[in-house]
């Protein structure tokens, strides 16, 4: 993929009055109940977190690139946690943007496919993640991608010596599938991890570094909604392959990685930044209602 130009990006989910800290706890149901409801009438995830033209344009080019070819699945695990300094956060605390984090990996330089690119912890689904799911194909997908994007995660960083146990996620609900250029669909899956503990979201990086597995990951790091926020623009991405159709793409620019957030990655990070956005304007006003 070709990047070319570039611009500040600004979020149409964002505002300029909006709050420097958010009720996460409450953020985090709304956007449990608006992911879950989606699929309420189906057990296959239907809520996506891209505008439907840009989730249009990827399923088009994706069409033109591969036809009929039947596309293995994938699940991404974009977790979420806090680092505030109480430990115990209630429904009534405010946490500042500054202290909520995204999990992101750097790949290894060797791997095949997506070498040397940011990405969220995750991969393709085996068999075992639907050992604990119902016998119905349709109705254990959801649960299958949930497991797979876990066990992903769990193999690809590890447990920080004991600083994470991912078999204690928070699952928030899986997203409906966004194609890769490569015949993959990918799902995002939104989790909560809680708080960090650790000195800072740098040091529980740091932890997980000892525990990665370097084969595939050469970075662990925590990039701050506010980060990500003030860190986000945009370039015009070419595929060099199929239809060269250019595309509008958010990229991010993160402290403690020198390579910039962009492709697939970008644009569900900003899918996701945006439904935070939103919800959190949502609560903000329904707070004044009350």
């Amino acid at each position: 993929v070709d990047i070319k130009g570039g611009k500040k990006f600004t979020s149409s989910g964002m505002s300029s009055g909006m709050k420097s800290s958010v009720r996460l706890l409450p953020l985090l149901s709304r956007i449990q109940r608006l992911v879950s409801s989606s699929s309420s009438s189906s057990s296959v995830p239907n809520y996506q977190v891209l505008p439907t033209s840009t989730s249009l344009a990827f399923r088009t080019t994706s069409n033109l690139h591969f036809g009929l070819k039947e596309r293995q699945k994938a699940a991404v695990n974009v977790c979420i946690f806090h680092t505030h300094v109480h430990t115990h956060v209630s429904e009534t605390s405010d946490i500042p943007w500054s202290d909520i984090h995204v999990l992101l990996t750097l790949r290894a330089a060797n791997i095949s496919t997506h070498s040397n690119q940011v990405s969220f912890p995750g991969g393709k689904l085996e068999a075992s993640d639907y050992s604990s799911s119902s016998s119905s194909s349709s109705s254990s997908l959801t649960l299958a991608l949930c497991n797979a994007a876990i066990r992903e995660t769990r193999e690809e960083v590890g447990s920080g010596q004991g600083l994470v146990d991912w078999s204690s996620l928070q699952v928030l609900g899986a997203c409906d599938y966004v194609p890769a250029i490569t015949p993959v669909n990918v799902y995002p899956v939104l989790t909560y991890g809680g708080r960090l503990e650790s000195k800072s979201a740098a040091d529980a990086a740091g932890r997980l570094a000892k525990t990665m597995q370097i084969e595939e990951v050469e970075q662990v790091f925590f990039a701050s909604v506010e980060e990500l926020r003030e860190g986000r623009g945009s370039r015009r991405l070419t595929t060099r392959n199929g239809t060269k159709m250019p595309i509008e793409g958010p990229t991010f620019d993160v402290p403690g990685c020198d390579v910039q957030v962009w492709g697939l990655t970008g644009f569900l990070l900003d899918g996701v930044l945006r439904v935070f956005e939103e919800e959190a304007m949502k609560l903000e006003e329904t707070h004044k209602t009350t």
